[in-house]
């Protein structure tokens, strides 16, 4: 087994020639002659760049590509369509499902090559960004945990130097103090498991509205209990949307942004939370919209940092007495929606509302493209 660059996947062999030795004087590159050997090869290496003929026997290039992206390990992986085939269809067609370039036979070697070096910059670019924010946020970790454990602590200690200078009696009129120093650091520990993503190894099929219930279930038996004395709307549709999962960790992020929405509202009239689940492009949209204050478009983008908050602590604003944000609720529902293969999206009108999506791919979309291929 060696190392390559570039895989390029077409069945004619004077194809496999000319490429092989156009190529090589840039790039290591590997030549196959059947998606089978593709798939032989990936089962124990993933290369940089991969070219493929879309019409090859048995499998074609187009179904080789939707195989490759209904698999997450192939995420970072280069595709390139070399094809004969030029309408504009096709073009579509391919990069709709995931092509990172189309390029027509015969190529211009020379913008071949050019294309092939600029996605891997993109992509070195890209891996660079991803590994120096998990940096920033590993950093932004320690220094919260610092700070807010630095604050908790010092106020124990102050507690306790009273004690011994003022007695008991003093003391005795600081304990509410104390437990909520107590309970904010239990607060911080529980949110940061939540980070950990444990719980992925073995997912079950999981049902979205189940979900949802569960979730609202939670909500409405809060420990101050006014949740139970405004409007939820559920738009749950009567057929079973079901995604692979982790339901517990699920319905803990779905929680964390209907809490979010809950605060949100405190102070409206005719307060009013939307939960709304439909399908569209072979996705599952679980979205919960709330008329609540709304966020600020220039703090919009701080939303997932770790220990940012609009509510309490750290320079948030307290919407009640009896509520602080740790700035790890939102981190903590966005590693739960990545390692399920989802995406969340955040909308916000200042001064009206908030819509937060869920984007969960179908998975029997997603198995009907793999039988296809």
């Amino acid at each position: 087994m060696k190392f390559v660059d570039v895989v390029y996947v077409d069945d004619n062999r004077l194809n496999r020639f000319i490429v092989e030795k156009q190529l090589c004087q840039f790039f290591s590159i590997e030549v196959l002659e059947s998606g089978q050997q593709l798939f032989d090869l990936l089962d124990n290496y993933i290369p940089k760049v991969l070219i493929l003929d879309w019409m090859m026997p048995q499998i074609s290039g187009l179904d080789i590509l939707k195989r490759l992206r209904s698999d997450s390990k192939y995420n970072s992986l280069i595709v390139i369509m070399l094809t004969a085939k030029s309408s504009k269809e096709s073009i579509v067609t391919c990069l709709g499902a995931g092509a990172n370039d189309y390029i027509v036979k015969p190529p211009n070697y020379d913008e071949l090559v050019a294309r092939i070096n600029s996605l891997i910059k993109q992509r070195e670019v890209t891996e660079h960004t991803r590994v120096q924010n998990q940096l920033k946020s590993f950093e932004s970790l320690l220094s919260g945990l610092t700070h807010e454990f630095n604050n908790i602590f010092a106020a124990l200690k102050l507690s306790f130097q009273l004690y011994e200078l003022k007695g008991a009696d003093y003391f005795s009129t600081k304990i509410p103090d104390l437990n909520d120093n107590v309970d904010r650091g239990l607060t911080l520990v529980h949110t940061l498991r939540e980070l950990k993503q444990s719980g992925y190894d073995n997912f079950l099929p999981v049902n979205l509205q189940d979900v949802v219930h569960e979730a609202v279930k939670k909500l409405k038996n809060a420990r101050d209990g006014s949740a139970r004395n405004f409007n939820i709307q559920l738009s749950l549709p009567d057929k079973a949307c079901t995604v692979h999962g982790n339901a517990g960790n699920l319905m803990q992020a779905v929680y964390n942004v209907l809490s979010n929405s809950y605060h949100a509202t405190l102070n409206s009239e005719n307060r009013l939370i939307e939960v709304r689940l439909i399908e569209k492009s072979n996705e599952y949209h679980l979205s919960v919209e709330d008329n609540g204050i709304g966020i600020p478009p220039d703090k919009l983008e701080n939303l997932g940092r770790l220990f940012y908050t609009t509510k309490g602590a750290l320079g948030g604003n307290v919407y009640d007495n009896k509520f602080n944000g740790t700035g790890l609720g939102l981190p903590a529902t966005q590693a739960i929606i990545s390692e399920h293969g989802a995406f969340i999206d955040f909308q916000s009108i200042f001064g009206s509302g908030t819509l937060v999506t869920f984007k969960f791919q179908n998975p029997e979309a997603r198995k009907t493209n793999r039988d296809s291929a």
